[in-house]
């Protein structure tokens, strides 16, 4: 019997913040640079940084924060448990990717609606297979990030930050994310069975985007 999951190795890299910026900047991969209260900030007057569990999951406990002393006495206040990122522009989106035996196949290009308020950042939605993949950069990206952390396997999700430069990795999701819970619909086929059987099932010509509502959550 074949295990369709992330191997534990994984899980426990893409778990961390830290450890996952680590293993995306080793092989070379644009990734949000994540510092400890160990780490010196870089001294960026006038710039929003993130505050957040290493091992959060999505905007849980983000913090938005003015300025990187703040940022650096947030981390202080909580060594073990909080990193810091600084806060990056571009249009936040997640790749549903379907990673086996070291390789992915990208499945989606979904755009996230990010709402920022006092309170912190939150997803407000998504839209399911709204972006295209022009060139194939995000699909060669999410084969690059299944190589990079070994053992991915089965549905994976990948935050990135899109702009006119190449794509940030924001974190990377060893499970079902939100946006599965319309992959399916969105693409035209059983998203499930294609997972089981490994096979190569192309989206129907019904495909299209598919927008969810969400109050709050994670991608």
């Amino acid at each position: 019997m074949r295990l369709i999951g992330c191997r534990p190795g994984a899980v426990a890299v893409a778990a961390s913040k830290r450890r996952t910026a680590q293993a995306l900047a080793a092989h070379g991969i644009a990734v949000i640079p994540t510092f400890t209260a160990a780490d010196p900030l870089p001294e960026t007057p006038g710039a929003l940084w993130v505050v957040k569990p290493d091992d959060g999951a999505g905007a849980d406990g983000l913090q938005l924060v003015p300025g990187w002393r703040l940022a650096a006495a947030r981390l202080a206040a909580d060594p073990d448990r909080l990193v810091a990122q600084p806060w990056l522009d571009g249009e936040a989106a997640s790749l549903s990717v379907h990673c086996r035996d070291g390789r992915a196949t990208l499945l989606a290009v979904n755009r996230q609606r990010v709402k920022v308020s006092p309170k912190g950042v939150s997803l407000a939605g998504l839209e399911v297979n709204a972006l295209p993949d022009p060139g194939g950069r995000l699909a060669a990206l999410a084969d690059a990030v299944c190589r990079a952390i070994p053992g991915l396997d089965g549905y994976v999700g990948i935050d990135v930050l899109l702009g006119e430069d190449e794509p940030v990795v924001v974190e990377v999701n060893p499970r079902l994310t939100t946006s599965y819970a319309v992959l399916g619909r969105a693409l035209g086929i059983n998203v499930a069975r294609r997972l089981l059987n490994g096979t190569d099932e192309a989206p129907a010509a019904t495909a299209g985007p598919v927008s969810l509502a969400l109050e709050a959550g994670d991608d």
